[in-house]
């Protein structure tokens, strides 16, 4: 699980990103990632899970995986760095 220092939480945050961030794009995923100046020093991570994936237990359990294989990589991110992962 991601600590909370760690997890983007308002909409605000996610517009943000998706907005005006960097984007890489593959067949299942979209990857938005920005470094933000005046931001916490910590690297953010936030999800995108749409419904089109499927019901509620497989966007949990898609989400709880990428949240699982994203945490040891944290530290490799600069500081105030923003990543928004969209399934």
């Amino acid at each position: 699980m991601l600590p909370a220092a760690n997890r983007l939480r308002t909409s605000r945050e996610f517009e943000l990103v998706t907005k005006t961030g960097e984007r890489a794009t593959s067949l299942s995923l979209v990857l938005y990632f920005k470094v933000l100046e005046n931001s916490a020093p910590n690297p953010r991570v936030g999800l995108i899970v749409n419904s089109s994936v499927g019901g509620s237990v497989v966007r949990h359990r898609i989400s709880r995986q990428l949240r699982h294989a994203i945490a040891p990589h944290l530290n490799k991110f600069p500081a105030s760095s923003h990543l928004v992962i969209r399934v």
